[in-house]
């Protein structure tokens, strides 16, 4: 029976609570508890209280010859004074920008900076009521090793795609073609070039020219730090020319003929070279030595002893001769 008696008041209350959430009284109620909050916020906000932002900061001018290697900390810890409202722009919405540290000092093996010499440029950041209470780190402290220096040639680190039927019409150009480079002497002594960064060039058919940096690596530095490279491309076509084959190394009392002494030599190459390379420019051989490995086969194969630097897929007709020895 009592249990009964339970559920009863139970669902009574239930009721009770239910004709209350649906009554005008709960949006009166939720309406001043909106508003006096609202007003507590705002007089909170109106109130003066400390915080903690975040500032980058970076390193400048660092003296050539010398390579800092203390950790140096990235953003500096800023307690500051102002109204609540202020300090919660700051650390929900506003974006600081870094304030640069510059190494103007003679160079020692350390040196201290106090970064109480940097609230000016903070403070532009800031509301003008907005008080500096402290700087976290309150000194920045470097430690500099002096480097050796070597002077290296430079080694372009690059990945060059030609546009279609088009070649490099020239080799590529490096201004200047060496560099000073400072590091530690146990880095610099196994270092042979000075690398640049990556520089990347796609469907290229004309002349680029453009700076590109050396290769940051830690504890190394270059003078210059950036070298100017230079790329021409030109499109390419296809030419013919038929070379006189030379024969060597024939004994003296022997006579190597061939069969045909004179080939044909196709290749590839820029349109700028075509009238510059003719049958003159290539030496073609047959080795007299071929025949005594020939095995019967009267046949020696064609090489190519030289040729023009700037041209391409060489092809050779025929690859082989036929040869007939004599004695004289």
């Amino acid at each position: 029976m009592w249990k009964k008696e339970v559920i009863d008041v139970f669902f009574r209350k239930m009721q009770r609570v239910k004709r209350f959430l649906m009554s005008k009284d709960l949006f009166i109620f939720l309406f001043f508890l909106i508003v006096s909050t609202g007003m507590w916020g705002l007089h909170a906000m109106r109130k003066t209280y400390e915080t903690v932002i975040q500032i980058p900061v970076t390193y400048e001018n660092f003296p050539l010859g010398y390579v800092q290697t203390g950790e140096l900390p990235q953003k500096l810890k800023v307690t500051v004074s102002d109204r609540g409202n202020l300090l919660l722009s700051y650390r929900m919405t506003r974006r600081f920008s870094p304030i640069s540290v510059s190494i103007e000092e003679p160079v020692r093996n350390e040196m201290e900076i106090n970064t109480k010499m940097l609230e000016p440029a903070i403070q532009k950041q800031l509301n003008a009521s907005t008080q500096i209470i402290k700087i976290n780190p309150d000194v920045l402290h470097f430690q500099f090793v002096q480097l050796q220096k070597k002077i290296l040639p430079v080694k372009l680190n690059r990945r060059i795609e030609l546009a279609q039927q088009y070649t490099l019409s020239d080799t590529i150009e490096i201004k200047p073609r060496q560099v000073e480079v400072y590091a530690p002497k146990n880095m610099l002594d196994t270092m042979q070039f000075a690398y640049t960064e990556l520089l990347v060039l796609a469907n290229l058919k004309d002349t680029v020219r453009q700076p590109v940096k050396m290769k940051e690596v830690k504890d190394i530095s270059y003078s210059p730090s950036e070298v100017e490279v230079t790329v021409k491309a030109e499109p390419y076509t296809e030419k013919s020319v038929d070379v006189p084959v030379v024969v060597t190394n024939v004994p003296a009392n022997h006579i190597l003929r061939i069969f045909p002494s004179v080939v044909n030599v196709t290749f590839q190459l820029g349109v700028s070279l075509y009238d510059k390379v003719n049958a003159t420019s290539f030496v073609l051989t047959v080795d007299y030595r071929e025949t005594l490995n020939a095995n019967n086969q009267k046949k020696i194969p064609v090489e190519i002893k030289k040729q023009p630097d700037k041209i391409f897929h060489v092809r050779i007709n025929p690859r082989q001769v036929d040869y007939l020895i004599e004695e004289k």
